[in-house]
């Protein structure tokens, strides 16, 4: 599925290239599908359906998102999860560094994946 979405996408890329315009992509998973849209890195980006459970959707690389600032802008997947503990002792340690220092921020970029419009947390 995940090959297939690539090579789809990676078509719609080529044609957008070519012809000057937008490209567009259709991922799905089960009964839901997302239209995401490709930036010129090939990375897809939009909103996630927020009545639709994550397990049943394909996230885009870059979610929409608005910073502290009030821009609006996108979030690496990545970012967002951000690393996970990996056992018991990690998670406590990461719940007291939560409670010390406060959420995170990361980057809120534009649609390119590389401008940094301000922060998200």
């Amino acid at each position: 599925m995940k090959k297939t979405m690539l090579a789809v996408c990676a078509a719609l890329l080529l044609a957008a290239a070519v012809g000057g315009g937008a490209a567009a992509c259709t991922s799905g998973h089960g009964n839901v599908e997302q239209n995401y849209r490709l930036n010129e890195s090939g990375q897809t980006y939009g909103s996630v359906d927020s009545d639709v459970p994550p397990e049943d959707q394909v996230l885009p690389e870059l979610i929409s998102a608005i910073g502290r600032n009030g821009a609006r802008g996108y979030v690496y997947r990545s970012d967002l999860s951000g690393e996970q503990p990996r056992n018991p002792t990690e998670a406590l340690e990461y719940m007291e560094k939560l409670r010390n220092e406060g959420p995170r921020s990361i980057p809120l970029y534009a649609s390119d994946g590389v401008t940094v419009l301000g922060w998200f947390r």
